[in-house]
């Protein structure tokens, strides 16, 4: 397994750990985040600086009162 696979698979084991246990998600989180920038390391680039870029040409959902 690539560094690569292995980090995003790291970081996946740990988001879901944080939907399951929910009383320690944001220990979780962070763990999952670190998974994430050493994922970037492994690409030789932030990995989160990609999914920031999709996040901004998201649609934004407007809400009706």
């Amino acid at each position: 397994m690539s560094e690569l696979s292995h980090c995003v698979e790291m970081a996946m084991m740990c988001r879901q750990c944080a939907l399951e246990d929910t009383a320690r998600s944001a220990k979780w989180l962070a763990e999952a985040e670190k998974w994430n920038q050493r994922a970037g390391a492994a690409l030789g680039h932030p990995f989160e600086d990609r999914t920031a870029d999709r996040s901004k040409s998201a649609p934004q959902v407007k809400k009706h009162h």
